[in-house]
């Protein structure tokens, strides 16, 4: 776990699971909730818990003057999550992550009767020292929506029926990178909970080439070492 401080305009991959298996994404409503976590809580500016709603998005000027992270890509599964962050202020992805779990904790509880944390503790964070492993973790955690089994990612035989399944997936920024906004046509709720996702930088790395052509051709086929407490 990295227990050093997290640098501003630095990229780090950011995870967190649920205590002792336990599922913290049960059904859509809980996904909708979370997400409206990651938009709402970006901010410096305090936020109320427990009246957490869906609202007009921040503006572009709010979000450059008050936003705590950039978030460049995520991914939830039933029981964890998986986020790329671009630390912007001091502090501010502790402090996001920090809003979030007190947030969605506070929501889960309520809405299960329960008590207690649900997620395990601080959440991991892995600092993505360049644009190759930016680049690469970014494809990882879009494709863990694959996963059937331990290390299953590094041996998936893709293709682009799998890619273009991925771009479907609602749970997870891929449609933002392959610029689907016919996922809001069956879940229309969608669009008003959705964070923003800063594309950019991948597409800067990336230039003339296309994302999931990227994925497809070119994702796996050179070693990167990744701590098992990531997958």
């Amino acid at each position: 776990m990295n227990r050093k401080p997290l640098l501003n305009n630095e990229y780090y991959h950011i995870c967190n699971r649920g205590v002792i298996g336990v599922e913290v994404f049960k059904d859509v409503k809980d996904h909708l909730h979370f997400l409206l976590c990651l938009r709402e809580f970006n901010t410096d500016k305090n936020v109320e818990f427990r009246t957490l709603k869906t609202s007009e998005p921040m503006s572009r000027r709010d979000v450059e003057e008050h936003g705590l992270v950039e978030i460049i890509s995520y991914c939830l599964r039933p029981k964890h999550y998986h986020l790329i962050l671009k630390q912007k202020k001091n502090n501010g992805i502790a402090l996001f992550m920090q809003k979030i779990g007190t947030g969605y904790t506070m929501y889960y509880n309520s809405r299960y009767s329960s008590n207690g944390h649900i997620f395990q503790g601080k959440f991991l964070s892995q600092h993505l020292p360049n644009s190759d492993f930016l680049l690469f973790m970014t494809s990882f955690i879009h494709l863990h929506p694959l996963k059937r089994k331990e290390d299953q990612l590094f041996n998936l035989k893709l293709n682009k029926i799998l890619i273009n399944k991925l771009s479907t997936h609602v749970w997870s920024s891929m449609p933002d990178y392959m610029n689907n906004t016919a996922i809001y046509v069956d879940l229309p709720e969608l669009k008003y909970v959705k964070p923003h996702v800063n594309t950019e930088r991948i597409q800067s790395i990336l230039q003339n080439e296309a994302y999931d052509l990227y994925i497809l051709n070119n994702w796996g086929k050179k070693y990167v070492r990744i701590d098992k407490k990531y997958l």
